[in-house]
Formats: C-alpha cells, structure tokens, sequence
C-alpha cells in the first residue's frame, strides 16, 4: 500500500510551480493529498485536491490573512481540517512556507513535518509592501508584516519541524547561524524540467510579442526585482545612441509597484521603449524566452534576493538565449561562476547599461554560453530530473524511519 502525503499550501493548485514539481515526483510513488486555495485544473494521477474555502475571494482572503499573522492560526485550515479531512492519516505533511506553518503544525498530529521554505519571508515582508502609498495599510503592514517578528515566528517553526528544506545553499547557511541544526536542513532547487522545452503557447497574441531585439523579463514583480534599475539603465543606452526594448510580461505584486515603474517611464521619457504585457500563462513563457535576444534577472540585492532563486533562471538556461542577471549572491553563483551568462553588480544601473552593451557587441559568444547552461539544465547536473532525486530521497529516509 503506498504511503499517503499532505501538502499543504497557500495558493492554487495546480499554479506554484515548486509545488507542481514537487507534487507530480511524489506522486509517482505515493498517494499525495493536497490543500490548497482553489483548483483550476486537472491532477496527476494519485494525487487528491482539497480547497479551502472563501479563499479565492479577495477581500475574505486579506481578513484571513491579517487574522494568521496576528495569531498563526489559519481560519481557512482550521474549517478545512474540521470538516472536510479529519479522518485521515498522513505518514508525512509537507507545509510550503511560513504563513500555513503554525496551524498546520498544531491541527495534524504527524512525527515527520517538512517545512518547505520558498524563500527568505521575513525579509520579503519588510520588502514586498515597500511601495505601498496608503497610510493604513502601511500601518498595518508595519505592525503585523515586520521582519522582526517574522523571523521569530520562522525559528520557531524550523525548530518543530523534522526536516527544513531550503532554495539555496544561502539559506541553509543563514538557518545554520541563527541556530537551526544543519542537520535537518536539505536544499531542493528551483530547477526547470525538460518538459519546459515542449511547452505549446495556445494565445496568438503572446506568440506574436515581437521580442526577437528586446530584453525580456518574465514574471510577476516587486520592488526587489530591480525593474526600476533596468529602465534607468535603458534611459542611460538611449542617451549614448544604443536603443534597446524592454518587455515585462508579468504581473505586479499590487498596485503600487506597478504604478511607482510607470511613473518612472514617463519622468524618463521611455513610453516607447518598455511595454508592459500583463500576465502570461505559464505555457506561454518557452515560446517567449526562447525568442528573447536577452533574458534578464535584474534583482536587487538584499535579504531576501541573496537567499533564494527564481524558477525562471533555470527556465532561461532551458531557452538557449543569453540570460544577464544581477549580482545577488545565488544568480551570481549559478551565472558567474559557470559562465553560463552576464552578470552586473545589484542596484547598479549604470554598470548594467556597461552589461547590456557587453551582450549585444558579443553576441555570438554569449550564445555560446548560452548552449553551456542549456546543457547543464536539459537532464544535466541543473535538471529537475535530477533534483527531485533529492526530494525523493528526503521522503524515503523519512518513511522508512517511521515503519
């Protein structure tokens, strides 16, 4: 009989493309239930979706929201492990980030919990709501969504939990110097699968993004993703005669951000050089790498950037197109020191227009390394293929202990 797993997350399923990963290798082998927000599509095979209800109603979502971070407690879980799952028993209950943790924890009675850290949150608490103009919601965002209590709440859970899996080595090591033993910490990457490379863009409209002589980000977007760097890196090209475009096919992390990135196109005159597309469905984005003359990954340095990794830097080595990213400290280490890419210095925009430069007067050697990463990520040592292996590992060690 195969050993049955919760995932537990707050977001949609299928949607994260972390926990989409991790659920269809699990799946393989186990029967995996999933908790999530709402579904909106079909799941693999042995895997069971539960939703939690008046979640995918936005207002409802920010009380719930507001409610779980005064006092760790999910009301949205708690009604879902209630009424719709409380007779079942789980061998492992794998919780994806910080917000659902507590509850989790407190609600399921399970030896073996697996806390998978997504990224540095209590540093992308004090980060995502920088650009937030309204004086309540900055009020309350600095009362409840503060690094320091944040990052108490995440000791205290590492603490519980029987395995922490961070992004990145960088995390693992700054866990170890607040105290939580190496010993429980694993690293699972956000690598691509191959399978990324088969993606079919089904909308005419995105398959006609003239993107051929553009930079492409691609992806939502916050103030740490350094948007505003590469516009006044652009605005610098423009002024020495060098005319590049930037397409931003994403959506912003709230309204605010995306507004402060208008703003700063028109002070700078850019309108016709930048265009924001909006959000791209995720079958779309190989169509649009793969296209791009340059893949960019302008993050600014910072906690939270210098202790995580995008899923879209293994999906641009999937592209065979130049990917130029910023100095943070993982993109500068999988880019830099493979020579996969470019890499400029974080919060730099002048040495990024030196960067973009660089790229387009050598472009036939930055294909070059371009075809190095691809092979890396396509089935080599930066596969998901081969990083779920890990995963599985984790999940073997952690059932065979308990039998």
């Amino acid at each position: 009989m195969l050993s049955n797993i919760l995932v537990i997350v707050d977001s949609d399923f299928p949607g994260d493309v972390r926990v989409d990963k991790q659920v269809n290798a699990l799946s393989k082998k186990y029967n995996v239930t999933v908790i999530c927000r709402y579904t909106n599509g079909t799941a693999p095979k042995n895997v069971s979706v539960i939703t939690m209800p008046w979640i995918k109603f936005n207002l409802v979502r920010g009380v719930v929201d507001v409610l779980n971070a005064a006092f760790w407690l999910h009301i949205s879980l708690i009604y879902t492990k209630l009424f719709k799952c409380f007779n079942r028993k789980f061998s492992v209950i794998h919780i994806h980030d910080l917000p659902l943790c507590r509850t989790a924890i407190i609600l399921f009675n399970c030896k073996n919990i697996v806390v998978d850290l997504h990224e540095n949150y209590p540093e992308a608490v004090s980060i995502w709501f920088s650009k937030k103009r309204n004086v309540i919601i900055r009020f309350k965002n600095k009362l409840l969504f503060n690094y320091l209590r944040w990052h108490k709440y995440e000791l205290r859970v590492c603490k519980l939990a029987t395995v922490v899996i961070a992004v990145v080595d960088e995390m693992k090591q700054k866990l170890i110097s607040k105290g939580i033993s190496f010993s429980k910490i694993e690293v699972i990457t956000n690598m691509e699968s191959s399978s990324f490379i088969g993606l079919k863009c089904a909308q005419s409209e995105l398959r006609n993004i003239p993107v051929a002589d553009s930079l492409l980000y691609l992806g939502n977007y916050g103030p740490h993703r350094g948007l505003d760097d590469v516009i006044v890196a652009m605005h610098i090209l423009k002024k020495e005669g060098v005319f590049v475009r930037l397409n931003i096919a994403g959506i912003p992390n709230n309204h605010d951000t995306h507004q402060s990135l208008v703003d700063l196109v028109q002070k700078l005159g850019m309108e016709d050089s930048i265009k924001f597309y909006g959000k791209v469905p995720f079958s779309c984005y190989y169509n649009l790498m793969s296209r791009a003359k340059i893949n960019i990954i302008p993050h600014k340095s910072n906690g939270h950037t210098d202790n995580t990794v995008p899923h879209k830097l293994f999906q641009s080595f999937l592209s065979k197109r130049p990917v130029l990213v910023s100095s943070c400290a993982p993109l500068k280490r999988y880019v830099g020191d493979n020579d996969f890419g470019a890499v400029f210095e974080a919060d730099n925009p002048q040495n990024l227009a030196l960067k973009i430069k660089e790229v387009l007067q050598n472009y036939p050697l930055y294909l070059q390394k371009a075809e190095r990463a691809f092979e890396a990520a396509y089935l080599g040592p930066y596969s998901w293929e081969e990083e779920s292996k890990k995963l599985m590992a984790i999940y073997e060690k952690l059932i065979a202990a308990k039998a």
